[in-house]
């Protein structure tokens, strides 16, 4: 894979998928190296969510999320 167009993907599909789904299981979905999606992450400008967002989506899940 070299371009996004590879994926057969629209970029607003992309950014709510790096909203839904961990970076490692989209490159394995993908099949293409962290570093390759993460440049082409770029190339579209597609914001990656913020550190610890997964750990407070998980928070949330289990009802944790203290505030």
């Amino acid at each position: 894979m070299e371009t996004l167009e590879d994926l057969n993907i629209g970029e607003s599909e992309l950014q709510d998928l790096v909203f839904k789904s961990r970076l490692y299981e989209l490159v394995r979905a993908f099949t293409t190296s962290k570093e390759t999606f993460r440049k082409l992450l770029n190339e579209w400008n597609i914001i990656l969510p913020s550190k610890g967002y997964w750990t407070s989506k998980k928070e949330d899940f289990l009802g944790e999320r203290v505030e």
